[in-house]
């Protein structure tokens, strides 16, 4: 949630199932029920939504409980 409202930009995400949700908001994104691997859709609103989406992507590919 944090690295979405430092975008400054609208972003929705969305399940498989249709389902959608304010990705700024916490309790929308637990709302979902997503769970590990499964896949979603960043919608970025907003200038350089292409990069945001890019660099969102990255962050959500990546294993941060990781130790090394």
């Amino acid at each position: 949630m944090q690295a979405v409202n430092a975008t400054g930009h609208k972003v929705t995400i969305t399940t498989s199932a249709g389902e959608s949700a304010d990705a700024a908001s916490i309790l929308s994104v637990l709302s979902l029920g997503v769970g590990h691997r499964a896949e979603i859709v960043l919608d970025v609103e907003g200038d350089n939504a292409d990069t945001v989406a890019d660099d969102l992507c990255d962050l959500l590919s990546r294993d941060l409980d990781s130790t090394g």
